[in-house]
């Protein structure tokens, strides 16, 4: 358990799988479509996996997650709700074209696509469990 954001801001830091994301006024890192961000002292945790122009700040349910379990076990889930999300689009999209075109080439992108995103899944739900 974390008692402070500036603790989990400094695992980021030493996360060898973030990438830097320093600019002017502030230092942040970047790892599995999260984005950490330490503004004079202010530590805010953006989720850049969701489409648009600007990044959404968590909820208060996911912080709680960082300052409970902390940076690895918060960003492995909330890569897992990314994949869920990404599973059912995938599965609304076969349905749809099962049901509409029949496009097979298609189709097989589809599938190719949910066995890719099935791996990743795999592999996060594997390191998750490691912790």
């Amino acid at each position: 358990m974390y008692s402070e954001l500036n603790e989990v801001f400094d695992t980021a830091l030493d996360d060898r799988k973030t990438i830097n994301a320093n600019s002017d006024g502030y230092q942040a890192r970047i790892g599995y479509g999260v984005k950490i961000v330490n503004e004079n002292g202010l530590i805010t945790i953006y989720n850049t996996a969701n489409g648009g122009d600007f990044y959404r700040e968590i909820t208060d349910d996911e912080y709680e997650v960082f300052l409970q379990e902390g940076w690895y076990s918060g960003v492995y889930k909330m890569c897992i709700e990314k994949y869920k999300g990404i599973l059912q689009e995938i599965e609304r999209k076969t349905k749809r074209e099962i049901n509409g075109r029949k496009n097979l080439k298609y189709l097989d992108y589809l599938k190719k696509h949910k066995e890719t995103i099935l791996k990743k899944y795999y592999n996060i739900t594997q390191k998750l469990s490691k912790l």
